[in-house]
């Protein structure tokens, strides 16, 4: 395939991908680990973004995670994909990535450091995973009490081969 056509079947992968991202009922709130009702979280047009506050500080990994879920057309073990976003915390916070499947594995997992107030753009490329459905999940488990979350520019696109 030319690079215009290969340009836009990226195009089509990463709309079909973005459009079908919503939040799960699946994310959790337990700061000290005393479960409570999730933050409201409110959602950009097209899934553009999300944002909430995290009103209690939570001191350990896994006590606010924030979850979104996706049908895929089917990745496949021979292509390399991307998947980019940008993640802004109003206090400097440690966050955990993680998208993939449990049982088929999270090619994305990994801990950042956001600076409060700072845009900070993750990317990661990974190759060899089948899924046709995933999970993109957030952790904010050390976040301070009063913690604004802004996650927006998500994309998970096809890489073209050189």
């Amino acid at each position: 395939a030319s690079p215009a056509a290969r340009q836009a079947a990226g195009r089509d992968f990463l709309v079909q991908i973005v459009a079908k991202l919503r939040v799960t009922s699946n994310s959790y709130y337990g700061p000290g680990w005393a479960v409570q009702a999730f933050p409201t979280i409110t959602t950009g047009a097209g899934n553009s973004s999300y944002s909430f506050t995290i009103p209690t500080a939570c001191s350990d990994r896994w006590q606010c995670q924030f979850k979104l879920e996706t049908d895929l057309p089917a990745l496949s073990t021979t292509k390399t994909y991307n998947i980019s976003l940008t993640i802004n915390c109003s206090n400097t916070n440690s966050v955990r990535v993680q998208f993939g499947k449990a049982g088929l594995g999270f090619p994305a997992d990994e801990d950042i450091i956001v600076t409060a107030s700072e845009d900070y753009a993750y990317s990661k490329t990974f190759t060899g995973v089948a899924l046709s459905e995933a999970t993109l999940l957030f952790d904010f488990g050390y976040a301070p009490a009063e913690t604004d979350v802004y996650i927006s520019d998500i994309s998970i696109s096809e890489v073209a081969a050189p």
